[in-house]
Formats: structure tokens, sequence, C-alpha cells
């Protein structure tokens, strides 16, 4: 079924909340929503085309992929926060990775120091082999919320559980 008119402004202000290059992240956005094809394009398949790219909003990690790995990756974002380190996190124990068990032991960790910075670790549903991740301001975060329930889009608010300091 084709995205509603309500669905694709809050898929606007979802790309507005993320991306350092709005323009850039707009006009991709623009782009996948107007493109035709024998499936109609998932909100998330939007985010992600609009978001995902050198210097965006979003960073894929592929499920395998370790703890030095994300961490790069995360690095490389623009809005990666200032002051997040990594020194909580015992590198070692990546010599035993199972991504199927540590995964969350690494991302809710993460996740609870970003909040600490008035970050929040968000990501969007990916259908494949991997999952994103991206820096929200913490102030935005119900916001985000919000628009992905009017877009109908599936995403990730990553932390413990524990209070959102």
């Amino acid at each position: 079924m084709a995205l509603r008119e309500e669905q694709r402004a809050a898929l606007f202000e979802i790309v507005g909340l993320l991306a350092p290059d709005l323009e850039k992240a707009w006009a991709r956005l623009a782009d996948a929503l107007a493109r035709g094809g024998p499936e109609p394009i998932t909100p998330e398949e939007a985010l992600i085309e609009a978001l995902y790219d050198e210097g965006s909003g979003l960073a894929y990690c592929g499920w395998e992929a370790r703890p030095s790995e994300v961490r790069d990756y995360l690095e490389e974002l623009p809005t990666f926060p200032p002051g997040l380190t990594w020194e909580w996190y015992k590198w070692t124990a990546q010599e035993a990775w199972d991504p199927e068990e540590d995964l969350y032991e690494f991302l809710w960790p993460l996740a609870d120091r970003c909040l600490r910075l008035g970050v929040a670790l968000v990501g969007v549903l990916v259908d494949g082999e991997g999952y994103t991740l991206g820096f929200l301001p913490a102030d935005d975060l119900a916001k985000f919320v919000e628009l992905a329930g009017v877009a109908h889009s599936t995403i990730y608010v990553h932390r413990t559980g524990a209070p959102t300091p």
C-alpha cells in the first residue's frame, strides 16, 4: 500500500531530527518516495535511503559486527556525541563475541552513557542482515517516537530500562 500524506510528512520530520545535512537527506527522501516499482517503499526503507549515506545520520552494522567495528561506524557519524568515551567496555570480551548473546550487553550500556550526555542511541528497522544506529538529542526522543507512530515506521530506542538521567 502506498504511503499516505501524513506518513510522508512524518518521515520528513524524522529525517529533520536525525540528519546533519537536511537538504541532502530531504532530497534523498523525496527521491525514494517518488520512485515507483512493483512494491511500494516501506517507511523504514525510505528513512534508511534518506539517512544512510556517508556523513549522514545512520550507521549500518552487520549482525556479525564486533564492538570495535560498531565503535568505528559510530565515530564516523557527524552526530557522534562529544564526550562519549569507550573505556567502560572490556575490549577483550570481543574475542569470544557472540552477537546473539552479546549485542545488547554492548548496546544498552552504550545507550545509557549516551543518555547521560543528552543523546539517545536510536535505530530504524532493517529488513536484512544488520541494524542501524544513530544519535538523536534526548530532548527530541518523544517527538521521534510519536512521528514514527504516525509514519508507521519501526524504530528502536536502545537503553537498559534504567531511569533516564
